[in-house]
């Protein structure tokens, strides 16, 4: 009997014409004379048009299942339409009701459980999350460069995944996407850590947004991992204008109210009441960088408390997400700079191939856009080299978090 997956070539082809169409292209930002939801919903509509060609065009027997996940595309692009409507007309309740009762639908629950991956499958001994913090004081304690304290939420600004007040754990794959997440701050005032997962909670989940590794990862179904790569393609499918909705670009840095993170906002906040689901976090590609660049390395992971009230009266820090990792503690960027650590990893050769490549940059004018090719030669940067540094040289140690 010929297996669902066995070289569907219409799938395979669909995710190919994915790549390197302005269509699917994000971040996104909102078309002049257009509303947000106007903007959306004409984004959702075009990228639907192109799904419908594909459909009509092909003639292989499982593009019929990628028709079937038009019926959770049509119900998220409806939902996010009202949901955006209903808060923009503030109503409040009525919009945090609507988008709710969408995401519980068991259709929408199973495709976010697809494209849902496993916290130590991202951060781990070989590959640690990090986070930097600028500081005028010197850190030298873990629970310095955690969460911003409970008992100083006051200074928690509305940021694309939490709101104001609610103190998150940001973490980022690499130094650089932290760096360019706090808008390149002077070197002088920062500190490192490198968190790694502790393990001891192998069934936590990470709801994976990060949209140019689920195109990685379906981009190919002829593997040992075809079937879980077929359904992560369709989830992908299904799931787009939710992807969408939470990759709008903020135009107005300075703005009290970001309109642009109305979606996302909900989003961490129904995860944050969906304790079943065992996803603790979301996993998404910086809004920085084109997601044509830096793949990893442009990835973020953000983490909402865990707590009630009574627990933050004793706690300063989350409990429940302290224990999920460990971390090195806070280095000064500058002090860990003055130090000529050679890295093991890193041979002569490839150092001296990475600056030829550098320097042939030169006739096709990289130096002109390095920081957005910076990824081409990350080994050469002090980025790498401090990444590389930490996890050698630093013994990563638990989180107190009483007061």
């Amino acid at each position: 009997m010929k297996s669902d997956y066995s070289n569907d070539d219409s799938i395979t082809n669909f995710f190919d014409s994915f790549k390197g169409r302005k269509l699917f292209k994000l971040p996104v930002e909102i078309e002049e004379n257009q509303s947000l939801v106007s903007d959306f919903i004409e984004k959702c509509k075009a990228i639907k048009i192109h799904i419908e060609e594909h459909i009509n065009n092909s003639n292989y027997e499982n593009s019929s299942q990628l028709e079937n996940c038009l019926d959770v595309f049509d119900s998220l692009e409806r939902g996010i339409s009202q949901t955006l409507e209903a808060f923009l007309s503030g109503d409040i309740k009525a919009s945090y009701d609507k988008f709710e009762k969408m995401l519980k639908s068991k259709h929408t629950s199973i495709h976010l459980t697809n494209i849902s991956t496993r916290l130590s499958a991202i951060c781990n001994s070989e590959t640690p999350l990090y986070r930097v913090r600028k500081s005028d004081n010197y850190l030298t304690k873990r629970e310095e460069i955690f969460h911003i304290p409970f008992s100083q939420r006051h200074l928690v600004r509305n940021q694309r995944y939490s709101v104001a007040g609610l103190p998150c754990l940001y973490l980022g794959a690499s130094l650089y996407v932290c760096w360019r997440e706090m808008n390149r701050p002077d070197f002088n005032k920062l500190f490192v850590s490198a968190f790694y997962t502790s393990q001891t909670h192998p069934e936590e989940m990470i709801l994976n947004l990060n949209i140019e590794a689920l195109i990685d990862i379906t981009s190919n179904f002829r593997n040992k991992n075809q079937p879980k790569n077929f359904k992560l393609a369709l989830s992908l499918v299904a799931l787009w204008p939710l992807i969408l909705s939470c990759n709008y670009l903020n135009k107005q840095q300075d703005a009290i109210f970001i309109q642009e993170y109305v979606i996302p906002n909900l989003l961490m906040q129904w995860i944050s009441r969906q304790a079943e689901h065992k996803i603790i976090g979301i996993a998404y590609h910086t809004t920085k960088i084109d997601s044509g660049y830096y793949g990893y390395k442009g990835l973020n992971v953000v983490f909402p408390p865990q707590i009630n009230h009574s627990d933050v009266k004793r706690h300063d820090y989350c409990p429940h997400l302290a224990k999920q990792f460990v971390c090195t503690p806070p280095l000064s960027w500058q002090v860990l700079k003055s130090i000529e650590y050679i890295p093991e990893r890193q041979s002569i050769s490839s150092t001296e191939k990475l600056s030829k490549y550098l320097r042939r940059g030169k006739k096709w004018d990289i130096l002109d856009q390095l920081d957005e090719e910076i990824v081409s030669v990350y080994q050469l940067t002090d980025f790498y080299k401090l990444e590389v540094c930490i996890q050698d040289v630093q013994n990563p140690g638990r989180i107190k978090t009483k007061k």
